[in-house]
Protein backbone atom coordinates (compact mmCIF):
# COMPACT_ATOMS: atom_id res chain seq x y z
CA UNK A 1 0.00 0.00 0.00
CA UNK A 2 2.69 2.45 0.91
CA UNK A 3 4.12 2.23 -2.74
CA UNK A 4 1.07 2.50 -3.78
CA UNK A 5 1.19 5.96 -2.07
CA UNK A 6 4.37 6.61 -3.19
CA UNK A 7 4.31 5.88 -6.73
CA UNK A 8 0.83 8.47 -6.53
CA UNK A 9 2.93 10.95 -5.10
CA UNK A 10 5.18 10.97 -7.74
CA UNK A 11 2.84 11.04 -10.71
CA UNK A 12 1.37 14.35 -9.39
CA UNK A 13 4.28 15.98 -8.76
CA UNK A 14 5.63 14.87 -12.01
CA UNK A 15 1.96 16.24 -13.26
CA UNK A 16 2.12 19.50 -11.43
CA UNK A 17 5.69 20.32 -12.45
CA UNK A 18 5.15 19.45 -16.17
CA UNK A 19 4.47 22.76 -17.17
CA UNK A 20 7.25 25.67 -17.12
CA UNK A 21 6.68 29.25 -14.90
CA UNK A 22 5.59 31.99 -16.75
CA UNK A 23 7.90 34.75 -16.11
CA UNK A 24 7.53 38.21 -17.64
CA UNK A 25 9.82 39.93 -19.95
CA UNK A 26 12.88 41.45 -19.52
CA UNK A 27 13.23 45.06 -19.46
CA UNK A 28 14.87 46.97 -22.19
CA UNK A 29 18.17 47.42 -21.99
CA UNK A 30 18.99 51.53 -22.84
CA UNK A 31 22.53 52.55 -22.45
CA UNK A 32 22.58 56.12 -22.34
CA UNK A 33 25.37 57.39 -24.76
CA UNK A 34 27.61 60.57 -23.59
CA UNK A 35 26.91 63.76 -25.32
CA UNK A 36 29.49 64.71 -27.71
CA UNK A 37 31.88 67.65 -26.62
CA UNK A 38 34.52 69.15 -29.03
CA UNK A 39 37.95 68.82 -27.64
CA UNK A 40 39.66 72.14 -26.29
CA UNK A 41 42.42 74.07 -28.11
CA UNK A 42 46.10 73.57 -26.81
CA UNK A 43 46.84 76.81 -25.46
CA UNK A 44 50.94 76.32 -24.46
CA UNK A 45 50.90 77.73 -20.81
CA UNK A 46 53.25 81.24 -20.45
CA UNK A 47 56.83 80.39 -19.58
CA UNK A 48 58.00 80.63 -16.16
CA UNK A 49 61.23 82.91 -16.91
CA UNK A 50 61.43 85.92 -18.76
CA UNK A 51 63.38 85.36 -22.42
CA UNK A 52 65.40 89.07 -21.70
CA UNK A 53 66.27 87.43 -18.30
CA UNK A 54 70.40 87.32 -18.02
CA UNK A 55 71.74 85.42 -14.33
CA UNK A 56 73.60 88.01 -12.62
CA UNK A 57 77.31 87.04 -11.18
CA UNK A 58 79.04 88.57 -8.62
CA UNK A 59 82.04 90.63 -9.73
CA UNK A 60 84.09 88.62 -6.92
CA UNK A 61 85.59 84.88 -8.56
CA UNK A 62 84.78 82.14 -7.02
CA UNK A 63 86.46 80.51 -3.86
CA UNK A 64 85.74 77.30 -1.58
CA UNK A 65 87.30 73.96 -0.50
CA UNK A 66 85.60 71.25 0.39
CA UNK A 67 85.44 67.49 0.81
CA UNK A 68 83.84 64.36 1.50
CA UNK A 69 84.19 60.51 2.76
CA UNK A 70 82.47 57.53 2.50
CA UNK A 71 83.28 54.15 4.75
CA UNK A 72 80.74 51.56 5.08
CA UNK A 73 82.30 48.06 6.26
CA UNK A 74 78.96 46.58 5.82
CA UNK A 75 78.67 47.56 2.07
CA UNK A 76 82.84 47.64 1.54
CA UNK A 77 82.01 51.27 -0.34
CA UNK A 78 85.29 53.18 0.36
CA UNK A 79 85.55 56.55 -1.57
CA UNK A 80 86.42 60.20 -1.25
CA UNK A 81 86.28 64.24 -3.27
CA UNK A 82 88.37 66.83 -2.43
CA UNK A 83 88.37 69.86 -4.46
CA UNK A 84 89.20 73.41 -3.75
CA UNK A 85 88.88 76.21 -6.45
CA UNK A 86 90.41 80.02 -6.07
CA UNK A 87 89.02 82.08 -9.20
CA UNK A 88 89.45 79.71 -12.66
CA UNK A 89 92.22 77.89 -11.10
CA UNK A 90 90.43 74.53 -10.00
CA UNK A 91 92.28 71.51 -8.43
CA UNK A 92 91.23 68.27 -7.02
CA UNK A 93 90.92 64.33 -6.73
CA UNK A 94 88.44 61.16 -6.03
CA UNK A 95 89.21 57.72 -4.16
CA UNK A 96 87.34 54.64 -5.19
CA UNK A 97 87.83 51.23 -3.89
CA UNK A 98 87.80 48.87 -6.57
CA UNK A 99 86.06 45.15 -6.82
CA UNK A 100 89.64 43.63 -7.17
CA UNK A 101 91.04 45.41 -3.98
CA UNK A 102 93.20 48.19 -5.79
CA UNK A 103 91.92 51.65 -5.20
CA UNK A 104 91.62 54.29 -7.76
CA UNK A 105 92.81 58.03 -6.95
CA UNK A 106 92.23 60.05 -10.02
CA UNK A 107 93.71 63.88 -9.80
CA UNK A 108 92.75 66.85 -11.56
CA UNK A 109 93.74 70.27 -12.78
CA UNK A 110 91.68 73.23 -14.63
CA UNK A 111 93.35 76.88 -14.71
CA UNK A 112 90.80 77.82 -16.76
CA UNK A 113 92.06 77.77 -20.25
CA UNK A 114 93.90 74.03 -19.76
CA UNK A 115 93.28 71.20 -17.81
CA UNK A 116 95.12 67.63 -16.84
CA UNK A 117 93.88 64.66 -15.53
CA UNK A 118 95.57 62.12 -13.84
CA UNK A 119 94.86 58.55 -12.87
Amino acid sequence: MSLKVAVLACVAVVALCDKAPVHAPPPPVYTPRPAYHAPTPYHAPEPAYHAHYEPEYPAVPPKYNYNYGVADSYSGVNLGHTESRDGYKTEGSYTVDLPDGRRQIVKYVDNGDEHTIET
